[in-house]
Formats: structure tokens, C-alpha cells, sequence
């Protein structure tokens, strides 16, 4: 048995408004980060009274606060700004989302894990990600585009948004040993993440 060296993986980038679910106005500004190609983390502008809409959501594509709270209820991992929970994680829970969905608790796959972050942190990812896209990027069919020769390592020497990734997301106790595995981690018998051990 040993420990692999720490394994890197790209960063993947998806619009929501290239993918054809919403008009692209109102789906303006939400994307998707891929990580090695497997899971999304993703991220949606400030959604209003998103405390009380998720206790009473209704679907509801017709409006941009709609959209933002359909795509969140389409999510497992969730970054949205709202200074009021700076720093606070929320938890959407399966009984929830079979209440809303009218569907019975064995059918929903996972909860919903919502991490708030500052508006003014929020937007300097926002900053981050158009740099690291923006500027060096190849596309395929699906509207994915990945930054050619950089890594997530790469990248966590030269921003922020990777760090919060891996820090906040990655090592937290809320990202699920399936999505670890897709990264070549795991969790020692201390909860910890580490490489995966073969």
C-alpha cells in the first residue's frame, strides 16, 4: 500500500446560458466549474430571499431570480455571494427536495450543499475565472472550455478561486468520497482528505 503523489486535475468552465436550458438573459452569469471533467461546482449570482425561497420554491423559468433558483435545485455543490452568511454553508436536505419535487425520498440522490461567500469575494472570482479562461482557452462541442497547460496546482499559485476550492469545497466534510474518488483522494480514519492509496 502507498500514497500517490498529489494528483492535479484541470478546471473545467460551462456557461450556463450556452447550454440552450434557459434564454441566455436570464441565465447570464451562472457557470459551471468542471473538475477533472467529473464534478460541478457551481455558481450562481445573489438569488433574493434565497432563505425563504428554498423553503417554498416553485419552478419558474420566466424570470432570472427563477432561473437562479432552478439551477440551484439542479446542483449538488453551490457557490453564491450574500454578506449576511459570509462563510455559513447550507444544506438543502433530501427530504426537502422530495417535498419540492413530489417525489419519493429514495428517488433524491444527494442534498444540496449551498456555500455562501461575500459579494466582494464572490466578484473577484468572478474576476479570477475570466482571466484564467478568457485568455487562453479551446473549446469542444459541449461549450466546456479548459485553459490549456494549467492546472489545478498551476492555478492555486496564482489564485484565489482554486484555494477556495480545495479548502472550502474539496477538504470540507460535505464533499462526498464518490466526488473524492474522481480526484484520486480520500479520507483518512481522522476524516482528513489525503491521496488516494492504493
Amino acid at each position: 500500500m502507498h500514497h500517490i503523489p498529489r494528483y492535479d486535475f484541470r478546471i473545467g468552465y460551462v456557461k450556463e446560458a450556452d447550454q440552450g436550458d434557459y434564454t441566455k438573459k436570464l441565465a447570464k452569469g451562472i457557470f459551471t466549474l468542471l473538475l477533472n471533467h467529473f464534478v460541478d461546482i457551481r455558481f450562481i449570482p445573489r438569488i433574493e430571499n434565497i432563505d425563504d425561497l428554498i423553503d417554498e420554491y416553485t419552478y419558474d423559468d420566466t424570470t432570472t431570480q427563477g432561473v437562479r433558483m432552478a439551477c440551484l435545485f439542479e446542483s449538488k455543490y453551490v457557490v453564491t455571494p450574500s454578506d449576511a452568511n459570509e462563510g455559513k454553508n447550507r444544506i438543502i436536505s433530501k427530504a426537502v427536495l422530495a417535498k419540492q419535487f413530489n417525489v419519493a425520498l429514495e428517488d433524491i440522490a444527494s442534498e444540496i450543499i449551498v456555500f455562501y461567500v461575500s459579494v466582494k469575494t464572490y466578484k473577484k472570482y468572478i474576476r479570477e475565472v475570466r482571466n484564467i479562461f478568457y485568455t487562453d482557452k479551446y473549446g469542444d462541442s459541449t461549450n466546456i472550455f479548459y485553459r490549456q497547460n494549467a492546472f489545478m496546482e498551476d492555478l492555486k499559485k496564482e489564485y484565489k478561486l482554486p484555494v477556495f476550492l480545495e479548502n472550502r469545497i474539496i477538504n470540507s466534510s460535505y464533499f462526498s468520497d464518490y466526488e473524492l474518488a474522481f480526484l484520486e483522494r480520500q479520507r483518512d480514519k481522522e476524516g482528513n482528505v489525503i491521496p488516494r492509496v492504493y
